[in-house]
């Protein structure tokens, strides 16, 4: 079974209200490649890149940022054709406003995972217009291989997740999109 290239850390940190007295000294920032194409990931600010971290012996990489500061943040590892990118935390209805600014301003069809009301009338079309998959969430479907079979169909197939499942609080992340990035 082909693995999935896996981007944990594709997580776009976003500043926009806070200001330096808010924010801590020092964040840590790490993550997993699955089956990486090179031993590297890139690290941006505002679009510019600021450093490259080496993979360790088993694909993961970790960075200490000092001295953080307001604005956009992500890591990417090039070349990719596929990957799922985690959102989190999920916790109001304009997370889906921003992504949208964001998968635009990436310039990428990115799809996302939604649940199955949102694809009927009056605003289905729109929410598949947006790259949206429904989900039917009232019965136990196996959604990990639906979504792995997407990935098997479509090479340049690349998914947005908020882990969570929803916009309420948990305690503990779901972990269907990690089985998913397996493949």
């Amino acid at each position: 079974m082909r693995i999935f290239k896996l981007i944990l850390v594709s997580i776009i940190f976003i500043f926009s209200s806070c200001n330096n007295r808010n924010l801590k000294d020092d964040f840590f920032l790490g993550g997993e490649i699955i089956n990486p194409s090179s031993n590297y990931v890139n690290f941006y600010y505002n679009n510019i890149k600021i450093d490259s971290i080496e993979l360790d012996t088993d694909n993961k990489f970790f960075k200490k940022i000092e001295n953080i500061k307001p604005g956009v943040y992500r890591i990417e590892h090039l070349p990719e054709n596929q990957y799922i990118i985690i959102a989190a935390p999920h916790t109001s209805n304009w997370d889906f406003i921003v992504a949208v600014m964001l998968r635009g301003a990436l310039n990428e069809k990115i799809f996302y995972l939604g649940k199955s009301q949102l694809f009927k009338l009056p605003w289905g079309w729109f929410f598949s217009a947006m790259g949206g998959k429904p989900v039917d969430r009232t019965k136990s479907n196996n959604l990990v291989d639906a979504v792995v079979n997407i990935f098997k169909e479509d090479p340049y197939f690349k998914l947005a997740l908020a882990p969570e499942g929803t916009r309420s609080e948990v305690k503990k992340w779901k972990t269907g999109f990690y089985y998913i990035a397996k493949g």
